[in-house]
């Protein structure tokens, strides 16, 4: 079990119905949500998310698979959402990457990837529309997030007083 994050073990240990055998943080990225699989002895694994809500808008989050998963696209089934302490529990899809699938010609993996592109572009133009833009406030914070994680991070690279100038300089005109 994982112990630096209790509320999440009491929360999932009230919403999954099953005896809960493991919960094994998953590898992060630049965002601020974690992800964590549940294990459940024989049966199919799920996934865990703690998503901070004074972060992350959980609500459209869950509101966006609701609609992909109506048009028909591969997205996790959720299962459970604690909209104030921003867990979510939902199916887990697996850890097998689409580059497996290309290298080793699994065509009916390519096949599925195919048939979800195609629902996504088929998506309701209205609903597309209706989504927040990536403005330029939105675009900065992405590059803020690629400068702390990818580049400190990531590839523990930390630019220079003049890198970081003109990194400024092209993002910012």
């Amino acid at each position: 079990m994982i112990s630096n994050n209790e509320a999440l073990t009491t929360w999932l240990q009230k919403v999954v119905s099953s005896k809960i055998h493991d919960i094994i943080a998953l590898p992060g990225d630049a965002g601020v949500r974690h992800f964590f699989r549940v294990k459940q002895g024989n049966q199919k694994s799920l996934m865990a998310i703690d998503s901070d809500p004074t972060q992350e808008n959980n609500d459209e989050f869950i509101y966006i698979a609701k609609i992909l998963k109506q048009h028909g696209l591969c997205v996790p089934d959720i299962y459970a959402y604690d909209k104030d302490k921003g867990f979510i529990l939902e199916s887990d899809l697996g850890d097998e990457l689409i580059y497996h699938s290309f290298s080793v010609g699994d065509y009916a993996s390519l096949n599925l990837c195919y048939e979800n592109l195609i629902a996504f572009y088929q998506l309701d133009n209205d609903f597309v529309a209706s989504r927040p833009r990536f403005d330029e406030r939105f675009m900065l914070q992405e590059l803020d997030i690629f400068k702390e994680w990818f580049l400190k991070q990531y590839l523990n690279y930390e630019l220079s007083e003049q890198e970081e100038k003109s990194f400024n300089k092209e993002t910012k005109s």
